[in-house]
């Protein structure tokens, strides 16, 4: 029995929309937020002894000692949870693999919103073990596919049209995160946000507003309403004589910066062992298993890494140094430094290798560790201007600043300051420094699924269809001329396809076109070893040289993809991406303007 929404106004659809979503995103969070509780007790505590330091709003406290009973048992526990995960992710639904977050942008771009009903659950249950034994991982990640896909499956009972479908999906990923990091406002925000490098889906704030707070109200009430991290008045008075003036204001311009720049380096080396996962020639649902055996090497020397890390972060920003053992004789400031490349290095292994989990959290932990080096640094050079008791504000600004740059969520993360730490106190100088990393950060974002603005999404594809396009023609200039074989095997199109940024490749030979290659199809394939020939079909899927743009972006719409081959007297000639045309219109246009 459908729900019969599609007539009303738009404040009374979303409204109804908004509040069917917070209860999904409630119970969502509260689902992830329980199995990894439930599993990291009974892998990291009952077996190898180990108890994480957790942040003020979850119970814990600024103090901490270190204990680790049985060190021997983190290799077992985490190749065991590897192996686990990859066999329930990579057999039942391998899209859920990796961070989460990204593969429901892509279902918004690319497949109206829609995810299978078996994805919230294999997600669940995967990034639950992925975390829980210790793989550095956040639960932001698995909250908003999980979100996302009970929101698709709830989106098949109610009558809306396919766009409100679509935005359904972007409403869930970012009132998910908002509810999991008690931050309701910063999640609506993230919804609108993080589908663009550049632009916003401002459609999705008002509805993810309504959902991000009946999230938030569900999951406080369970797990307290306190911010995740947390200081005393004495903490906040102490830091007061730092922040206004020009020495502070001069260092968080230079923590952004900074920031930005390592945000880079977190994105190459994230994808570069991403990319190199891809291209061993071993089962798919091995390579998480194997990820995590290199992962334990690193974990033995440097125990922080393990989980999600929140506790650690928490110690950081109060200036509890100290609880940080095994320090290796180095300067502070470098083995923070170093803390924070491992723990990058060891999300990559974790989630990279084809885990499940988050790429929010750890990347909030290596921002934090990163700040509190460069803070130390600060402190070594002007030790009368800036005390180490400024490690605080310099250790949170530093961990929004350098997500905000990663993901390209600039305006969500500076709301996140406020919400996650419950004082505006350092909002201002957030703006600044989130702001400068943003600008430094570059092009690349952690989310390959993003798309630089509305135009360059195929849910926006009708949204610039102008008349102009109709007089634009399909020429060899505008195409690209690879392909892949059908003898090349489905997971070298699969990581070409991501590496490329493509989401569709032609499959030809000698010189002729055979078929079309669909990433989603390729993911959802059981043999990811079989050759491309076996999922070839016979439909037409091409155009003609000459042929309009407009044909080609019809094409586009109607299979759901970003690029139409092109075909000229039997001959496979190249295919030409949406972007192509967008810059062949601006071409036109700025011409015509011109003249």
């Amino acid at each position: 029995m459908l729900l019969k929404l599609r007539n009303l106004d738009y404040y009374k659809k979303w409204a109804v929309i908004g509040v069917i979503l917070g209860i999904v995103v409630g119970i969502s969070s509260l689902l992830i937020y329980y199995a990894i509780v439930y599993v990291t007790h009974l892998l990291l505590f009952e077996i190898a002894g180990y108890s994480a330091p957790t942040p003020l709003g979850e119970g814990g406290s600024l103090t901490y000692v270190y204990k680790m009973a049985r060190p021997y048992m983190i290799p077992i526990i985490l190749v065991a949870g590897g192996l686990l995960s990859g066999i329930i992710v990579y057999g039942l639904a391998p899209e859920t693999e990796g961070h989460g977050t990204d593969a429901a942008i892509s279902a918004f771009h690319n497949s109206n919103g829609e995810v299978r009903a078996r994805v919230p659950f294999v997600k669940l249950i995967s990034s639950a073990i992925t975390i829980g034994s210790g793989g550095s991982a956040g639960r932001e990640g698995p909250t908003a596919q999980v979100s996302a896909g009970i929101g698709s499956i709830i989106g098949k009972f109610i009558d809306i049209n396919e766009n409100d479908k679509r935005l359904m999906t972007a409403i869930a990923v970012g009132s998910g995160i908002g509810a999991i990091f008690k931050a309701p406002f910063g999640g609506a925000l993230l919804s609108a946000e993080v589908l663009y490098k550049r632009d916003m889906e401002v459609e999705t704030i008002f509805p993810s507003i309504i959902a991000s707070s009946i999230g938030f109200l569900i999951f406080g009430a369970f797990t307290g309403y306190n911010p995740i991290f947390g200081f005393n008045a004495p903490q906040i008075e102490s830091i007061l004589p730092f922040l206004f003036n020009a020495v502070g204001i001069i260092a968080f311009i230079a923590i952004g910066f900074m920031s930005g720049l390592f945000s880079r380096l977190y994105i190459r080396i994230f994808y570069g062992i991403h990319d190199l996962f891809r291209k061993i020639k071993v089962n798919n649902m091995f390579k998480p298993a194997i990820g995590a055996a290199i992962m334990s090497i690193f974990a033995l020397a440097f125990p922080q890494v393990l989980g999600i890390g929140y506790g650690w972060v928490q110690l950081m920003m109060s200036g509890n140094l100290a609880a940080f053992v095994n320090t290796y004789g180095m300067p502070l400031f470098v083995f923070f430094f170093l803390l924070a490349i491992v723990k990058i290095i060891a999300t990559s292994l974790s989630i990279g290798s084809g885990g499940s989990g988050g790429v929010f959290a750890p990347g909030m932990f290596a921002g934090a560790s990163f700040g509190v080096a460069i803070a130390l640094i600060m402190h070594i050079l002007l030790p009368s201007m800036i005390s180490t008791i400024y490690i605080l504000p310099l250790a949170i600004v530093s961990m929004l600043s350098f997500f905000g740059a990663a993901g390209k969520v600039p305006i969500a993360v500076t709301m996140m300051v406020s919400e996650m730490t419950g004082t505006l106190m350092l909002l201002p100088f957030a703006m600044i420094s989130i702001a400068v990393a943003y600008i430094v950060s570059g092009e690349k974002s952690i989310y390959r699924s993003q798309v630089a603005t509305r135009k360059d999404s195929p849910a926006h594809i009708n949204d610039y269809r102008v008349p102009v396009i109709t007089n634009i023609r399909i020429k060899k200039e505008m195409l690209n001329a690879f392909s892949l074989s059908p003898s090349d095997k489905v997971y070298d199109a699969v990581s070409f396809m991501k590496r490329s940024s493509l989401n569709a490749i032609p499959i030809s030979k000698n010189s002729r076109l055979l078929g079309l290659l669909k990433l989603s199809d390729a993911l959802e394939s059981t043999d990811r070893t079989g050759r491309i020939s076996k999922m070839i079909g016979t439909k037409k899927c091409y155009i003609k040289l000459n042929d309009t743009a407009e044909s080609a972006w019809k094409f586009m719409i109607e299979n759901g993809v970003m690029i139409c081959p092109v075909v000229e007297n039997g001959r496979y000639m190249g295919f030409v991406r949406m972007r192509d045309i967008l810059n062949e219109f601006e071409s036109v246009t700025n011409k015509k303007v011109s003249k």
